[in-house]
């Protein structure tokens, strides 16, 4: 993540870092041509803040401020040339994750942040997929009062290692 600080007709860029912990709950699952996947997601976050001093220079002030947050995704991909996701299959690949975030900083304690996804993709083999499209990102600002709009294209590249042994 990164800030900007306007200081004296200048600007200052700096990085606020952040540590994660994090949990996840997988659950995976088929309807019909369908394929579901959710994700259940409980982080721990460590993240770093700065002040900025008389002389207009930024201080690292540490990791000092702790966060929770749950993130919820659901993922759908429908196969469009075959009946199921094989090789050689078209699909559309969609997805909604909202996030919650609480602690005693934390201001607003709504659902804060929110991802769509939807994109076109190919299965090759077995193991390899790509699939790409249209990504949207909104943020709830910390007062509560602001929100942040992000519009942008995602590709993802699939490849399933497989580290079982296989049975002759």
């Amino acid at each position: 993540m990164c800030g900007i600080l306007n200081m004296a007709n200048s600007l200052l860029l700096f990085v606020n870092n952040e540590q994660r912990i994090w949990q996840q709950i997988l659950y995976r699952h088929n309807y019909r041509k369908l394929f579901f996947a959710h994700r259940f997601r409980f982080e721990e976050r460590f993240v770093q803040k700065h002040h900025t001093e008389t002389d207009g220079s930024v201080v690292n002030d540490g990791y000092d401020t702790y966060l929770n947050r749950i993130r919820y995704r659901l993922q759908v991909q429908i196969p469009l040339n075959k009946e199921k996701i094989e090789p050689g299959a078209w699909f559309l690949g969609i997805f909604d994750e909202a996030f919650y975030s609480w602690g005693k900083s934390i201001t607003f304690s709504e659902p804060d942040q929110n991802r769509i996804y939807a994109a076109i993709g190919y299965q090759f083999n077995k193991k390899f997929s790509i699939q790409g499209g249209a990504f949207y990102q909104m943020l709830i600002k910390k007062n509560g009062a602001q929100q942040e709009n992000n519009v942008g294209t995602l590709i993802q590249v699939g490849y399933n290692l497989d580290f079982s042994k296989s049975e002759n």
